[in-house]
């Protein structure tokens, strides 16, 4: 797949890939810099993690746009602003 931008659904998913969906198909679906985590019999997905480089965006904002974050004074996960230490973090839907 594509560098597509991805949508951050809370409670349903990011991009093409939604919760509850069967593991098979959603490592289809994954894009760059994305991660699934799986449960039961068949596994289904029960969160999706993207990281830094995905392109994913929560209502509108991309969510590791480090530019805008460091305007804003950084720090900021929700925002994609680095953590302590410097790193990107990941974000998640549980």
């Amino acid at each position: 797949m594509g560098d597509e931008l991805m949508e951050i659904v809370p409670h349903v998913g990011i991009g093409k890939v939604r919760l509850g969906m069967s593991r098979e198909e959603a490592e289809f679906l994954l894009e760059r810099g994305m991660d699934i985590g799986s449960r039961g019999s068949p596994p289904v997905v029960m969160f999706v993690q993207v990281s830094h480089r995905a392109h994913a965006t929560y209502r509108g904002v991309d969510v590791f746009d480090e530019d805008r974050s460091a305007d804003e004074g950084g720090g900021d996960r929700a925002a994609g602003g680095a953590e302590p230490g410097g790193s990107t973090p990941s974000g998640f839907i549980t």
